[in-house]
């Protein structure tokens, strides 16, 4: 495991800040604590609403990285839908050990789909691959006219 500061070349103040959204304590303090040792900025929210509200409340993050099957009014699958059509340019990371990617709406914001349990070794490629084409990209921020994509739509077309 490297550490994002190493692969960035930027100090920890410089590392991107990442939400991360699952119920079950153990997983997200695991998937937490292996983010912090990449030098990434960690957030935790136990559900999809504890995410909504803490973003409505003036949380910044660069990314979230969700479960999908959570307790509440909106489940990681909704949580995405919410931030494609509020903040499009937060890419998501979703998360599931029981909804394959052909099961669920995929909002255009989804980054990558992971099936759980977690290999660390594709979250980790994931997550620097996703910081590596922001950092390469010149893309703006909000389009600046009708049709433009907006930032994130913008990585995933130089993705694909």
């Amino acid at each position: 495991m490297g550490s994002y500061a190493a692969t960035a070349g930027i100090g920890f103040l410089g590392a991107p800040s990442v939400l991360v959204v699952e119920d079950e304590w153990l997983l997200r303090n695991t998937v937490a604590d292996y983010l912090r040792e990449l030098d990434f900025v960690v957030a935790e929210a136990d559900s999809a609403d504890d995410a909504l509200t803490r973003l409505q409340n003036g949380l910044s993050v660069d990314l979230i990285i969700s479960d999908v099957k959570m307790p509440g009014r909106m489940d990681g699958i909704g949580l995405a839908g919410w931030l494609e059509a509020n903040r499009p340019s937060l890419p998501v990371i979703l998360a599931s050990g029981t909804i394959s990617l052909t099961d669920a709406h995929r909002p255009s914001n989804v980054w990558r789909y992971l099936e759980k349990p977690y290999n660390f070794q594709l979250l980790e490629e994931a997550v620097l691959e996703l910081f590596a084409l922001r950092r390469a990209s010149n893309a703006p921020t909000q389009p600046e006219h009708a049709g433009a994509c907006s930032e994130w739509q913008c990585y995933a077309k130089a993705r694909a």
